[in-house]
């Protein structure tokens, strides 16, 4: 117990350095217009013609690609539910870190499932499929925004050191075989899952392209 107590406490410290590193290094959020926008034109470059639809609508998968619509739902933090916002808090510190999520990475993440539903990759196990998008998010986000892409990186590796996500283990059969369901009924595993997906490709991007 008192172990515990000391972990909570430096993972508070931890957000409190968090939260001035974020008002320091983001200021006034990018609108997420202009990264779709490159988006849209990296696609084309890889011999996409149909670009997807973007739909500004918040549901209990928060943002995703839906194939058959072609289309990408983005959330706002401001629409909300009461138990989605109690989440954000809880596990990803805040509506600035929200942004820098769903409103930036995953918005490239999505576009990754865009170009792989184009190109026959949804026959890869679904822990493949989302560590690719992430894969495909970052490459090209090496290229676009390399500083913010290094602040995220270390705004995931604060967040990691919850208490909370500490007890939980990821398992790549385990995700393969529920994959529907731990957004849903575990997000905070399903978000454990992500930023360790996303450090390994952002380490790895990093490393080859020099850029530590």
């Amino acid at each position: 117990m008192r172990y515990k107590k000391k972990s909570e406490i430096f993972f508070i410290l931890c957000l409190l350095v968090l939260f001035v590193y974020t008002l320091n290094s983001c200021g006034s959020f990018s609108d997420p217009q202009k990264l779709i926008l490159d988006l849209n034109s990296h696609l084309i470059t890889l011999g996409i013609e149909e670009l997807p639809e973007i739909e500004y609508r918040t549901t209990e998968y928060l943002i995703y690609y839906d194939g058959s619509l072609n289309t990408i739902f983005i959330p706002s933090y401001n629409e909300l539910e009461t138990e989605q916002m109690n989440f954000i808090d809880k596990y990803v510190s805040g509506e600035e870190n929200f942004i820098e999520l769903f409103n930036w990475f995953f918005i490239a993440h999505e576009y990754g499932h865009v170009y792989q539903f184009n190109n026959s990759q949804f026959e890869m196990s679904p822990f493949q499929i989302e560590s690719e998008a992430n894969r495909f998010a970052i490459q090209f986000l090496i290229d676009h925004d390399i500083e913010r892409l290094i602040g995220l990186r270390d705004v995931l590796l604060l967040l990691k050191q919850n208490p909370l996500l500490g007890e939980l283990a990821t398992d790549e059969a385990y995700f393969n075989s529920n994959y529907l369901q731990i957004p849903i009924k575990s997000p905070e595993l399903y978000l454990l899952y992500q930023i360790e997906m996303i450090l390994y490709h952002v380490e790895n991007g990093l490393n080859v392209d020099g850029a530590i």
